[in-house]
């Protein structure tokens, strides 16, 4: 029985709830594996309390050891205090009682973030990549979602084109002459929407070869862009003034702040300096290619 204790745990636990049905789950849990996992025959799978406590517990099933992964059937419901996965290592001597555990994030259609237009434009609004995060500096892994959203997209350039990874695939409003909030992009069933802290974001410059938008070529950038955060206003940038089409960059990202108590709401913007970029080029005010 003190071996079963000595059971190596799995570490590393992910779940993503793609059922957008509030107070039911469904998805698939992962988890890494044990260094060493030579006494591990199997792994089972539990809802549990925040402890992992085996009082009141319930079992989802178990997999043989080298599977990584269980499948949590869309509508799967939970209630009361059981509010965790926990994944339990089982040896030939028995199960492991203590486990590894993660807090469910049940999502639904009204956990969203959208990025909108906050200025009017006289042409549509192009996105070659959008990612949210939760560092201020973007510089964790892109929050997760179960579905891209936009207000409407034009010809080819869907939503899914700004989230592809692929810079040569932009996302083309719908409108072409945008009137304030006509124009917004971002992602359905978010785990903790709130938490947004930057925004990564790529844009078409119109007349700008360089920009990966041939595809798209009336498309431009906005100047000014809104955070929304399950359909309410989290902070506007005012002033992503960004490159022009007299400016050689090949490439451009901006990563924006959101401020909070002790932070101030910053704009940062990169460029390829392969090319060759103007002595004085101004990138976003504040911000200089010198």
């Amino acid at each position: 029985e003190r071996r079963t204790y000595g059971v190596p745990l799995v570490s590393s636990l992910d779940f993503l709830d793609t059922d957008l049905t509030a107070s039911s789950v469904g998805g698939t849990l992962t988890w890494a594996p044990p260094a060493v996992a030579d006494e591990v025959a199997s792994y089972t799978i539990y809802f549990a309390d925040s402890t992992g406590s085996s009082v009141g517990r319930s079992t989802l099933g178990s997999v043989p050891v080298g599977t990584n992964s269980f499948a949590i059937p869309a509508g799967t419901s939970y209630t009361g205090n059981l509010t965790h996965f926990f994944v339990h290592s089982s040896s030939n001597l028995g199960l492991s009682p203590q486990g590894a555990g993660i807090e469910i994030c049940d999502v639904s259609i009204t956990d969203t973030v959208f990025l909108q237009n906050a200025k009017a434009s006289t042409s549509s609004w192009g996105v070659l990549e959008l990612s949210f995060h939760r560092m201020p500096d973007c510089s964790d892994t892109a929050i997760s979602f179960v579905q891209t959203g936009d207000s409407g997209y034009s010809g080819s350039h869907i939503a899914d084109n700004a989230f592809d990874g692929d810079t040569s695939t932009p996302w083309e409003s719908s409108c072409s002459a945008c009137a304030i909030g006509d124009a917004a992009i971002g992602i359905v069933g978010v785990c903790k929407p709130d938490e947004v802290r930057c925004v990564k974001l790529q844009q078409c410059t119109a007349g700008h070869p360089n920009t990966g938008c041939s595809s798209a070529p009336t498309a431009s950038r906005m100047q000014r862009a809104s955070l929304i955060a399950k359909g309410a206003h989290v902070f506007t940038w005012n002033s992503l003034q960004g490159q022009t089409a007299s400016v050689q960059p090949a490439l451009e990202i901006e990563m924006l702040t959101v401020p909070s108590r002790r932070r101030r709401a910053t704009m940062s913007a990169f460029v390829d300096v392969s090319y060759q970029v103007q002595a004085n080029a101004e990138v976003n005010p504040g911000f200089s290619s010198r």
